[in-house]
């Protein structure tokens, strides 16, 4: 995946676009009048860390096919401009913490950039240890269980559909095109909408969870 800002002279104002190709997508949201979001996401081998004067070809050799608007925009990225580069990898952990220490957020459970939510997940990992600590009168063996009953199988779900979304999103059958970008349109429509900012973390992981 790879990520950077770009000025706004490709004439969106609230549109969200994207582009998509067997095995690689491309989207487009504006941040504000001047400025955009691009967002690369494409498979490829597990080749671990890419050093930094590598990123830039190798993401033109993954999309040098593509649509002319995508090789321009390739090359409107300035060689020396900040890049988000790293693979989508998720952190699955069978327990999450031993003797006194207990991890939080992405250390523990990532569900990968492209799915969002890891500051919620961290944050809500944050208030739960503290209201279990509180809870168990400090004592850590007992709140630390009792954080981990309480966000292992929410983090788990959300795990299981960021994986379940990146196939369709990286669909390698050019076939399913055409339903994805109709399942894509009718995500976002108003009648579903609601639903679909459900998946993104609109509401409360917490929501269930009885504080002290």
């Amino acid at each position: 995946m790879a990520a950077f800002h770009l000025p706004n002279h490709y004439g969106l104002e609230k549109n969200f676009i994207t582009y998509q190709r067997p095995g690689r997508s491309v989207l487009l949201y504006p941040l504000d009048k001047k400025h955009i979001d691009v967002t690369f996401i494409f498979s490829s081998p597990n080749v671990g860390f890419v050093p930094l004067e590598k990123q830039h070809a190798m993401l033109h050799s993954a999309f040098s096919s593509d649509q002319d608007v995508v090789k321009q925009i390739l090359k409107d990225i300035p060689q020396n401009a900040p890049l988000f580069f790293d693979s989508l990898t998720q952190i699955r952990l069978p327990e999450w913490s031993k003797g006194r220490v207990a991890l939080i957020g992405d250390a523990c459970g990532c569900l990968t950039l492209a799915a969002g939510q890891g500051s919620h997940m961290a944050m809500a990992g944050a208030y739960v240890l503290h209201n279990e600590f509180m809870r168990h009168n400090s004592d850590h063996t007992a709140a630390f269980g009792a954080y981990e009953k309480t966000l292992h199988p929410i983090i788990n779900k959300k795990q299981t559909e960021s994986a379940k979304f990146g196939n369709v999103f990286l669909t390698l059958l050019p076939a399913l095109g055409p339903l994805y970008h109709a399942l894509l349109r009718a995500s976002f429509h108003p009648l579903f909408i609601h639903e679909t900012a459900k998946s993104m973390g609109s509401v409360s992981a917490l929501k269930n969870y009885s504080s002290i």
